[in-house]
């Protein structure tokens, strides 16, 4: 709560309602693996650390350029998501959307560590996955090279 003076110079609170919407893409009742891959995206509003409201959207099936203006459109202001490209990732991070890539798991579950500021938790990252970055390269093969073993 703020304090704030009216224009006759009588004191006032005011309150500062923290209104966000997160994105996660779905896949049943997880989080879809693959952001490109998903179909259908739940929309949850989070007010003072409470879900408010969710609504459930269809993701047009189009190429990541066309996803991402999909998702501005939304307004969403956090996208919670598993695996995705390194496209996605990079046109995502200039459009103001907080991205939390590489998360896995049910989704009621993360919306309430989300909620609570919980969600950087090894709980909820993929597999292979540390502190929520790719571990090792492509292919499966980390830092060494092909004919080291």
């Amino acid at each position: 709560m703020t304090r704030a003076k009216s224009s006759c110079g009588m004191d006032y609170a005011v309150v500062l309602v923290m209104k966000i919407k997160v994105a996660i893409p779905l896949w049943k009742n997880r989080i879809s693996p693959v952001l490109e891959t998903a179909s259908i995206l739940l929309i949850s509003e989070i007010e003072d650390n409470v879900e408010s409201s969710r609504h459930i959207v269809s993701i047009p099936s189009s190429n990541y350029q066309n996803r991402v203006k999909y998702f501005q459109g939304k307004d969403i202001d956090v996208l919670i998501c598993g695996a995705l490209s390194n496209e996605t990732e990079m046109l995502l991070s200039v459009t103001g959307i907080e991205l939390i890539p590489w998360i896995g798991g049910e989704v009621d579950d993360v919306i309430s560590a989300y909620s609570q500021g919980e969600i950087i938790s090894n709980n909820f990252l993929l597999p292979g996955c540390k502190r929520g970055h790719r571990r090792g390269g492509r292919g499966g093969r980390g830092r060494r090279g092909r004919n080291q073993r």
